[in-house]
């Protein structure tokens, strides 16, 4: 029988937040890079960091939802007595 260790899966997660948060962090610079005063370049330049900012916001959606997956297999698996550990959500269905 498999079973599930919620607070070690919980712990193994933590990578996932930290990485989150770190993307969260890099997202409050690619405003700067696009006003960076570069002259001729700037056009490119803020095309580019819209471009970042976008890849981070996906990736940071990404986990975001993986996280609340994580939750939640945790949640049906502490309701059901180890039971069921519940569905893990494909990544932005129906969304």
């Amino acid at each position: 029988m498999t079973t599930m260790d919620p607070a070690a899966v919980r712990a193994g997660w933590q990578h996932g937040t930290a990485a989150k948060d770190e993307i969260d962090q890099a997202r409050t610079h690619t405003d700067a890079a696009a006003g960076a005063s570069t002259g001729p370049f700037a056009p490119t330049l803020a095309f580019a960091a819209a471009q970042v900012d976008g890849a981070l916001a996906t990736a940071s959606a990404v986990l975001a939802e993986l996280d609340r997956n994580v939750e939640s297999c945790i949640a049906d698996f502490q309701a059901t007595d180890g039971a069921s550990a519940g569905t893990f959500d494909t990544l932005g269905a129906g969304r």
